[in-house]
């Protein structure tokens, strides 16, 4: 076997000795560094690095052709970092009020920039007799402030511009103002602003996606309804904003060629600065952007030579040499072109925020490029407006208008066509190429790749029956992974590489059964893990810092700590004989990564209280702590349990979680089998269940549970749906229960329409070379039932094809908690029940023998439909390729029987 020479050193000085419990291994420095700091400093040397890159391409930019090209690229390349822009769609916009002022007056609006994603803003437009019409469009997103449009440096800067001849629209940025995405139906809200956009991050990266590309697309449309409006220019339109949205400014004056003029207030400044304090919210930091050379200064830049002013504060968190930096940077720039008067600096002595002077310097240059007036501009005394008052929205909240949808939903819709294209991917295609591209995706290197680590070693000493040695294993310049070698003396063969996000000492307890133990902290964790820099609340982890330091380089905490255990386990090997991997908390996502990537390099695998799906992060409202187990695009590829499905036998799980910390039924860790499938298992009843509705009863409460997804709702509306199967050697129970809103039900005969109404169904082929079932029973228990011979039919067939008989149909026992007929629709909160037995009698009718179902693995799907209704929409529990094509056993999942 190729082994490079490890470079061994016992350097006793530099590994601390054992106190009789001190398993430290790290000194408080680093060569100079706090150990907690560790990979704050490494991080920040490489975008120090980028920066570096960044300035020596500037200085060869100096040609028409050089910098037509660069803006062309970039522009490319900034759409395609925040996951693409999507279609633009009616914006269906309202007037819902109007305030008059004195000068101006100011209309409430409504719009939507997708499909049901509500905007609420504030256009504030001149007095006509004062002001002829057209008008110049001024977009104004609103920086993070809790009341947003009503705030007063934002409800202030519209009216300003307004009393001065020009409109302003100025708008409710995600979760600020009426636009808090998790408010509940009486319209509170735990999480606003900062936190609640670095939250919706999280399950946006794993989709290839950024918060960003909401609020640019937001501000896109809020340019296309300022161009609807009669009154106003559709040439002359600028932006400014302050803060977050100066960010937003920045971004759409890069990207929409629209925006004639911009002023851009306390933001600007560049990232190799900025990212030594805190890196800002999760729309501040754009995917790779360092290493792909887009900047602040390139925000500027890119559209030049397009004028741009820079509001900046002396007292500003923002750093302001950075932005006097910048703007030289910018300012030389323009000159290359020939237009330097096109780009200015207004630094005032302020702190943080959007005061009277910058609010009168942006109008004054949007006077002079857009009026053709270069005048002083003075802002009386405003009547400002009261926030209820500015309301768009009846309870102040749009996500709560009629079919609303939220940035989590819209994410989930997403995620849900990726789920179907990942099982097919994985049911389709060669799992060493597949493997092969998530190495690319991660950026993980191969063994023959990863360079041989620096091993510092300590004397061994005694501890109890065995001993200890501690290490510090350098896998690269500026990391240092302290370790404890843990030996008993009945060392069995092999060894175990343990890694814990609680630290390395818990493996000290894996050595008492006999085995030597390597517990490593991989960086990041333990005696590395990061000094709290900026709380941003529970859910985000305390190193969600140091994760954006990685981010803007294209990097990921999975992948450099995936390098970290293949380093460790590669070492551990030489030692002699197996390795088995044991990894404890949110470690066990890089941990998987290393399995998955390099198997033979493990004989097994353990993890304990790891994420159990990428998937269900994007389902969470919000997720928890989960930026560092993420990485950018990766289900536009794979998932968790994709991985865990190549290693099979090899894997074993113990007390997997959600992406809220909590724990999940065993059941829940693998809902994917290693043919891409998802998988329910059902468990033997107990005891009979009573069929009478009663879905906390202890026996329904035993099984298992799954849960049953949108697929299409085109009113906006599906109904929360679950279920549960239980079986015994008579036959199956099933239950659904439904948390619906619009409830209708007509069908009253045996294999009637019972699909058009509030339907459930069961589809399920019980043998592979057989047909399948389907078992469909509207709310009040109306039973369709079918049985077709071909399992490969791949479209949906006739109703009375395969039609069971009555005098078998009828054994089937319903339980049904609405009555008989539905109708009138019920539209309001509603949930009904059905369950039912199916006697194994009945299935063997058809397919022959099936004896006790125990251990057996069957072909199943689980349905929610209502064709008719106000609100129709379809659901599968496992997805299915085109829209309602549940009759397609292709796509069946297993039903696997404990």
């Amino acid at each position: 076997m190729r082994r490079a020479l490890f470079c061994l050193m016992m350097l006793i000085v530099c590994v601390p000795a054992f106190g009789q419990d001190d398993l430290r291994v790290l000194p408080e420095s680093l060569d100079g560094v706090p150990a907690r700091e560790m990979m704050k400093e490494y991080l920040l040397s490489h975008i120090a690095s980028a920066w570096d890159q960044w300035k020596v391409a500037y200085e060869a930019r100096t040609t028409p052709e050089a910098i037509a090209e660069y803006q062309q690229r970039l522009h490319k390349t900034f759409i395609d970092q925040i996951g693409g822009l999507p279609e633009r769609t009616p914006l269906n916009p309202q007037v819902v009020g109007v305030i008059e002022r004195d000068g101006y007056r100011v209309e409430k609006i409504l719009f939507e920039s997708r499909p049901r994603f509500y905007v609420s803003a504030a256009l504030f437009l001149p007095d006509p007799p004062r002001h002829p019409a057209p008008y110049p469009g001024v977009l104004v997103p609103c920086g993070h402030a809790k009341p947003a449009k009503a705030h007063v440096e934002y409800q202030s800067v519209g009216a300003l511009l307004a009393l001065n001849g020009m409109a302003a629209l100025v708008y409710d940025p995600l979760d600020q103002g009426e636009r808090m995405q998790l408010a509940r139906p009486d319209a509170t809200y735990d999480e606003w602003g900062t936190n609640s956009h670095t939250l919706v991050g999280a399950p946006s990266i794993l989709l290839g996606r950024n918060t960003a590309g909401f609020e640019i697309w937001d501000g896109m449309r809020g340019i296309d309804y300022l161009q609807s409006r009669p009154e106003i220019d559709p040439d002359r339109i600028g932006i400014t904003g302050n803060s977050g949205g100066g960010t937003q400014s920045s971004y759409l004056m890069a990207l929409d060629d629209r925006i004639k003029v911009a002023a851009v207030s306390c933001y600007l400044h560049y990232q190799a600065v900025q990212l030594r304090k805190a890196p800002g919210d999760a729309e501040q930091n754009i995917f790779s952007q360092m290493p792909l050379q887009l900047d602040h200064p390139d925000f500027i830049m890119m559209k030049a030579p397009r004028p741009v002013l820079i509001c900046a504060a002396t007292q500003d968190f923002f750093d302001i040499n950075a932005t006097w930096e910048m703007f030289r940077l910018a300012k030389r720039f323009y000159t290359r072109m020939g237009v330097p008067e096109r780009v200015d600096l207004l630094e005032n002595d302020e702190k943080h925020n959007y005061n009277k002077t910058q609010r009168e310097g942006v109008a004054r240059w949007m006077s002079r490029w857009l009026l053709g007036k270069d005048q002083p501009i003075v802002e009386p005394e405003l009547k400002l407006i009261d926030e209820k008052e500015m309301w768009c929205s009846p309870n102040g909240q749009v996500v709560l208008l009629e079919g609303a949808r939220s940035t989590y939903d819209i994410n989930r819709e997403y995620a849900d066509q990726l789920v179907v294209q990942r099982r097919d991917l994985w049911s389709n295609s060669d799992k060493t190429q597949l493997l092969q591209r998530v190495r690319d995706l991660t950026g993980i290197r191969s063994l023959t790749d990863l360079p041989e680590p620096q091993i510092e070693t300590g004397q061994p000493a005694p501890r109890g029956e065995g001993s200890v040695q501690k290490l510090v294993i350098k896998p690269e310049p500026g990391i240092a992974l302290p370790a404890i070698l843990f030996s008993s003396p009945q060392d069995k063969p092999g060894a175990i590489l343990f890694v814990s996000e609680k630290g390395k000492e818990n493996g000290e307890a894996l050595a008492k059964e006999g085995t030597r133990v390597l517990a490593v902290d991989p960086r990041g964790v333990g005696e590395t893990g990061p000094a709290v820099e900026s709380y941003k609340g529970d859910g985000l982890g305390e190193d969600w810092v140091d994760y954006f330091r990685a981010y803007v380089l294209g990097r990921s905490y999975v992948a450099m700590r995936a390098e970290d255990i293949l380093v460790c386990a590669r070492h551990l090997e030489t030692l002699g004989g197996p390795v088995r991997l044991v990894a404890e908390g949110n470690v066990g996502v890089a941990a998987l990564h290393a399995a998955a990537i390099e198997p033979q390099l493990f004989e097994s695998v353990k993890l304990i209280g790891s994420l159990a799906s990428w998937d269900d992060v994007i389902s969470a409202k919000p997720p928890k702590n989960q930026l560092i187990n993420t990485v950018h695009a990766a289900l536009t590829l794979y998932d968790l349990p994709d991985l865990a499905a190549t290693l099979g036998a090899k894997l074993t799980v113990e007390a997997p979680v959600d992406a809220q910390g909590t724990p999940l039924a065993l059941a829940k860790w693998k809902p994917w089998t290693a043919d891409g499938k998802p998988e329910y298992v059902a468990k033997r009843a107990a005891e009979r269940p009573a069929l009478d509705g009663n879905w906390e009863s202890a026996v329904w409460k035993s099984a298992n549970e799954f849960e049953v997804r949108k697929l299409m709702a085109p009113a906006g509306f599906f109904p929360e749906t679950r279920g549960r199967v239980l079986y015994d050697n008579s036959g199956l129970y099933v239950t659904f229960r439904v948390n619906d809103k619009y409830v209708r039900s007509i069908a009253t005969e045996y294999h009637g329409d019972v699909w058009e109404d509030a339907c459930a169904e069961f589809f399920v082929q019980p043998k592979t070379d057989r047909g399948y079932f389907n078992f469909e029973i509207n709310c009040a228990g109306t039973l369709l039932l079918s049985y077709h011979e071909n399992p490969d039919f791949q479209g949906k067939p006739g109703r009375e094809e395969g039609t069971v008989p009555w005098d078998l149909a009828q054994n089937v026992t319903i339980y049904h908690s609405m009555p008989k007929t539905v109708d009138p629709e019920i539209s309001e909160d509603t949930s009904w029940i059905i369950e039912y037995f199916i006697p194994l009698s009945l299935i063997e009718q058809y397919v022959g023998p099936i004896g006790n179902p125990a251990g057996q693995a069957w072909r199943a799907n689980f349905y929610k439909c209502a064709e008719t209704n106000s609100h129709p929409h379809w659901g599968a529990w496992s997805p299915v390729r085109q829209g309602y094509d549940f009759h397609s056993p292709r796509f069946f999942g297993v039903l696997r029987f404990e």
